[in-house]
């Protein structure tokens, strides 16, 4: 093994080369964290906070100041409910960085930036998402 190209860790049982051990910790760093994307992303509250998102964002981007929409959220309530989350807690508008909030979990969550700079307030009531939009003040 005189000529040998690569550098080994000599033991008194076997030399195993250092590239290929460099080359299987990282093969396996990168295999453990595809699973841990695949498991978070996966899972249906991340899609469905995703989806809330932008749907809100997209309404806000589309309307006029003085409009009031109400969005059914049944699906999104019951979520919320299996993980113990408040109503209340469930969409928040961030009206500083336009942006909005959704959190169906206990941690976590999904923020979208809306492009349009209105005032825009929220309340839920049982299943509906009340929307406000008003000319921002400033």
């Amino acid at each position: 093994m005189k000529n040998s190209k690569f550098k080994t860790i000599k033991n008194k049982k076997a030399s195993i080369p250092l590239e290929l051990i460099i080359f299987l910790l990282l093969n396996l760093v990168f295999f453990i964290v595809m699973l841990f994307f695949a498991y978070s992303s996966g899972d249906k509250e991340f899609v469905y906070e995703q989806t809330l998102s932008k749907e809100i964002a997209l309404i806000i981007d589309n309307s006029r100041p003085g409009t009031i929409v109400s969005l059914d959220i049944t699906r999104y309530v019951e979520l919320a409910k299996e993980n113990k989350k408040e109503l209340e807690d469930i969409v928040k508008i961030n009206t500083e960085d336009n942006s909005v909030e959704v959190n169906l979990k206990q941690s976590g969550g999904y923020s979208y930036q809306y492009f349009s700079d209105y005032d825009v307030s929220v309340k839920t009531e049982a299943n509906l998402l009340i929307l406000n939009i008003e000319e921002k003040i400033e």
